[in-house]
Parts: C-alpha cells; sequence; structure tokens
C-alpha cells in the first residue's frame, strides 16, 4: 500500500516536472522568438543605415567632384553680367578668361550683390587663382571684393564645426591664452580646416 502511495506520489511529482520543463521550454521558445524578431529588427536598421551611409559618401563624393573647379565671388556689384566681370577680375590676376566654364550670379535678386559662382576649366586653374587673389588688393576696382573656393555639403559641414571648434576652445583655455600671448584661430584653406594656436596681434 505505501509502496502504492509512493509510486503515485512520484508519478505526480514526474508530471508537475514534466509540465514545468514544458512550460519553461515554451518560455524559452518564446524568449528566442522574441530574440530573432530583435535581431532581425536591427539587421534590417544596420542595412538602412549603411544604404544612408552610402548614399551620403556617394553624393558628397559627387558634391566634391563637381565643386573641385569652382569659386564663388563676392561683393562685386551687378552693373555687369556675370561673365563680362568675372572676365575682368581674371585677367587682372593675368589669368586666361578662355579658361572660364561659366559664371552666373546665385539665387534671386535682391538688394545686395548676389555672388558669381565661376566654373574654371581644372582644378589646377582653380588653386592658381585662389594662390592670385591676394592682388586684388591692389586694384582699385576689385579690391573689395571676396573670392573663395566651391563647398561640397561636408566641406561646409566641417568648416562650420572647426569654427565652433575654435570659438570653444577660446572661450574654455581665456585665461591660459592671455598668459601666453596666443589664440585659437581656423588655419588651412576653406576645403580643408583645421584649429590653429598662434601670436595674438596687437
Amino acid at each position: 500500500m505505501v509502496k502504492a502511495v509512493e509510486l503515485k506520489s512520484l508519478e505526480k511529482a514526474m508530471v508537475e516536472n514534466f509540465r514545468e520543463s514544458h512550460k519553461r521550454m515554451g518560455e524559452m521558445s518564446l524568449k528566442m522568438e522574441e530574440m530573432n524578431t530583435k535581431m532581425d529588427m536591427l539587421k534590417q536598421q544596420l542595412r538602412e543605415e549603411v544604404h544612408d551611409m552610402e548614399k551620403k559618401l556617394l553624393k558628397e563624393m559627387d558634391e566634391r567632384h563637381n565643386t573641385k573647379d569652382r569659386i564663388i565671388i563676392s561683393g562685386v556689384n551687378e552693373m555687369k553680367g556675370a561673365l563680362e566681370t568675372t572676365k575682368e577680375i581674371m585677367e587682372y590676376l593675368d589669368i586666361d578668361a578662355s579658361e572660364i566654364i561659366y559664371a552666373r550670379r546665385m539665387g534671386k535678386e535682391q538688394r545686395k550683390p548676389r555672388k558669381i559662382l565661376v566654373k574654371l576649366g581644372s582644378e589646377d586653374l582653380k588653386n592658381k587663382v585662389l594662390r592670385k587673389k591676394g592682388n586684388l588688393k591692389n586694384s582699385a576696382n576689385w579690391n573689395k571684393i571676396y573670392m573663395d573656393e566651391d563647398l561640397s555639403t561636408g566641406q561646409r559641414e566641417k568648416l562650420r564645426r572647426t569654427y565652433e571648434d575654435v570659438k570653444a576652445k577660446n572661450e574654455e583655455e581665456k585665461e591660459d591664452l592671455n598668459k601666453e600671448g596666443k589664440v585659437w584661430i581656423v588655419a588651412g584653406r576653406r576645403s580643408n580646416p583645421f584649429p590653429k594656436k598662434v601670436n595674438k596681434r596687437e
């Protein structure tokens, strides 16, 4: 009689253990499904992020290719056409005006003169123009204009961040900089700027 009770008790315990194990397996299976779902979502998110990064990179490369031989001229009145004005500036700098692919005003007409976007024959020619632009300060007609290289979206963003970085450095290190007689500036070309510590100008 005792053995029969023990067997029944043992059978009951085994059934309960089986049910508990089955329940745990179900829970584990459910958790695995949830984990697999999350993994699939993360993979999809990663694929989308990589795709977006590739698109941005290709766009940036395309922009850099398009801007590599372009300059922007600011501060020129609109009494003459953009091309005629640009030719006169190039001739003053002793640059062959026939190397101008196009020159056009940027944006809609407004009170102040619009900038001129100029595409030149090559990147080397653009660099030559930028090297010579300092000569414009000696001209009676062109001493108040500005000439810079055209930038891609990524390059403009880098330039903006560099100016912000320099501003922060000057504020954070103000006391030490005053003692040293130094100041942080944005150095290098606009297409590749970097912070640089230099002597303060009196």
